[in-house]
């Protein structure tokens, strides 16, 4: 997506308040564990290392003879300030370019798959990654 500017986009501040809503609203990403491993977002989340979905934001796919993108941010709520603004219109003016043609191909069984499968939940209880390291207190 050409129209988002990456630079800017790619800091935490930016992609807090773009794609995240900041102060303006939550946002929770969609859960996309039944595409293929292959398949990566437009805009992917990285999830807790103990439960480690895969997680998009922002996400395409051909579905038979269509195009769909799923955008996980209300982007409503947070069209009024320059940063959501910027998002809403770099999204739209996506989706009406020629740029706009999702590689990842699916039948629409195989999208109401991906969409309505259950995820099984799973209680995260402490960080289990503990490094190899031994942090001295100062």
């Amino acid at each position: 997506m050409q129209s988002i500017p990456e630079e800017y986009f790619n800091t935490y501040r930016a992609a807090y308040y773009y794609v995240l809503g900041g102060k303006y609203t939550a946002e929770r990403p969609f859960i996309l564990n039944a595409t293929r491993h292959e398949y990566k977002p437009l805009i992917q989340v990285v999830d807790n290392v103990e439960r480690n979905h895969k997680l998009g934001l922002l996400f395409e796919f051909a579905v038979d003879n269509g195009k769909v993108l799923v955008c996980m941010s209300n982007l409503e709520a947070i069209r009024h300030t320059p940063e959501g603004g910027q998002l809403r219109n770099a999204i739209l003016s996506y989706m009406k370019s020629a740029e706009f043609s999702p590689t990842e191909t699916l039948t629409s069984q195989q999208l109401q798959h991906i969409l309505t499968t259950e995820v099984r939940k799973q209680d995260i209880v402490g960080v289990k990654n503990q490094s190899d390291y031994d942090i001295q207190p100062e």
